[in-house]
């Protein structure tokens, strides 16, 4: 009996002790499947977190690029300076990048360079402004020669920008140390500064900026190319030749419009240019109501003719541009695309 009795004590026992193992581990599913829940809570803000970080940090990147190439055009808007040089430089080296196999931050960092390459000319007086090389004194060639280092001084306060500021001090540098401020050669001159001194002396060329005549397109490229081993690296000028063998990129999504046709949403395709290269509006940005009607007030006010080029819409068409008129602007007033 007593057996017995022990025996069912025991049972009793384990019964209790199963039943509470039962419920702890239905405690324990519940606490898992509310961990899970708010693990799967947490993570989907932090990725939403992660994708509003990341549209910010997009943002504040396009509008610094904005801003830069905006105040490269705001030194080129001086009487006698080559409009659009930088611009047209930036957008050559932006070309080359692929064929010299550089990734986006080198890409990026060259460009600016190229948008900042002459920074350094800011404090010329005005009779230096436009004026070949080889017709200036010697007091001002020796000036010419030291803006490098003042683009690089420049932009050292601006942390983002030190190896942009390399590649504007070393841009006049050459391959056989012959170049200037420090003599440099080689590999010892930053690609990104080689790259730039290829794209800047060709667009030079053809501007008449290094002579008293401009070059024909084939004729600058000839001179560049007698420029390897001295004055430029092969493999960039090899870069520069794959690029303007390239055909010009093809604007097939683009449509022209008036500014009477803007519409809030609308994206402008191409770089909007002052006459004197300074940047209006740059390629990308977004329309908005404000613009728009600061726009129409320009044009009414001033009675210029104002086309602009923006990317045709998804599922639809940009309204298209209506038979060209005669052109009323004024110079001072006349505005153009890049």
């Amino acid at each position: 009996m007593q057996e017995a009795l022990r025996r069912r004590q025991l049972e009793l026992e384990n019964q209790q002790l199963l039943d509470q193992v039962r419920a702890q581990n239905q405690a324990l599913a519940e606490l898992n499947q509310g961990l899970e829940q708010r693990v799967k809570a947490r993570t989907a803000e932090i990725e939403q977190i992660n994708d509003m970080l990341e549209k910010a940090y997009e943002e504040l990147n396009e509008n610094f690029m904005v801003a830069v190439t905006v105040f490269s055009g705001l030194l080129e808007m001086r009487e006698g300076a080559v409009a659009g040089h930088a611009r047209r430089v930036a957008a050559l080296v932006k070309r080359m990048g692929p064929h010299l196999r550089l990734d986006e931050r080198a890409q990026q960092e060259v460009y600016l360079g190229a948008l900042l390459h002459d920074i350094g000319t800011i404090g010329f007086p005005d009779r230096m402004l436009g004026k070949p090389l080889s017709l200036l004194g010697p007091e001002d060639l020796a000036r010419y020669r030291h803006h490098p280092k003042d683009g690089e001084a420049a932009l050292m306060p601006l942390a983002r920008l030190h190896g942009v500021g390399r590649i504007v001090r070393q841009h006049h540098e050459r391959v056989d140390g012959k170049g200037f401020p420090d003599g440099l050669e080689g590999e010892g001159i930053a690609l990104g500064a080689r790259i730039v001194a290829v794209a800047s002396d060709y667009d030079d060329l053809i501007h008449g900026a290094l002579s008293e005549q401009p070059h024909a397109r084939p004729q600058a490229l000839q001179a560049i190319r007698g420029g390897i081993g001295t004055h430029y690296d092969p493999q960039v000028v090899a870069a520069l030749e794959a690029v303007l063998a390239e055909p010009e990129p093809l604007e097939r999504e683009d449509e022209c419009i008036e500014a009477i046709q803007l519409r809030p949403g609308m994206v402008l395709a191409r770089d909007l240019l002052s006459t004197k290269g300074a940047l209006l509006l740059a390629a990308g940005y977004v329309f908005e109501e404000r613009v728009i009607r600061q726009i129409r007030e320009f044009v009414s006010s001033e009675g210029v003719r104002l086309t602009l080029h923006v990317r045709r819409q998804p599922g639809g068409e940009a309204p298209r541009l209506t038979p060209p008129r005669p052109q009323v602007a004024t110079p001072a007033a006349e505005l153009r695309h890049g």
